[in-house]
């Protein structure tokens, strides 16, 4: 028998202490290899011998888009997961802002969906529901193809991703 999961891994969590809500939002197609990074990383992060906070909501978001539009507005930080060209050796794993992310300025290749985050984030900045903090997590990846599994040089990376995410599930 299966068990019943007390609240869903998507559902938004009453808000911490503070009043923090923290969105943490895994991107990617777990079918294409390294392109499945974000989901895997939120795999990961749902360890039992490390319970997550109150207030934090974990994500599977898949391949993202104008879905993240429902999700923004009920944040107060929203960390994103997702594979990035970088430009860099496969595993990089590199942090970002919005706002580091600018059209024709930036290396970064972020998204391979429908919408790209740039997209997004302009759009729920137009509409007033940006969360007042957001975090990308860009890991580079090696192999975007037919398959289940990470490269192992992706897959190395996921310690580097978990403890980033940790981090600013913490920063105050």
């Amino acid at each position: 028998m299966a068990r019943k999961r007390e609240k869903p891994a998507g559902t938004l969590l009453p808000a911490r202490g503070g009043g923090e809500r923290i969105a943490v939002i895994g991107l990617g197609n777990v079918l294409m290899r390294d392109e499945g990074v974000g989901i895997r990383a939120l795999e990961r992060l749902l360890s039992p011998a490390r319970p997550l906070p109150g207030g934090v909501a974990v994500i599977e978001a898949g391949l993202g888009g104008l879905n993240l539009l429902d999700i923004f507005p009920h944040t107060s930080k929203a960390i994103i997961i997702d594979a990035a060209r970088m430009n860099r050796p496969p595993g990089t794993v590199r942090r970002f802002q919005p706002e580091e992310l600018a059209y024709g300025s930036s290396p970064v290749g972020l998204s391979c969906h429908n919408f790209g985050l740039l997209d997004i984030f302009e759009l729920a900045r137009n509409l007033g529901t940006l969360p007042p903090r957001v975090v990308v997590i860009g890991i580079e990846p090696k192999e975007i193809s037919w398959g289940n599994d990470l490269s192992s040089e992706v897959a190395a990376a996921l310690p580097s991703v978990i403890e980033l995410i940790w981090d600013e599930i913490l920063a105050v």
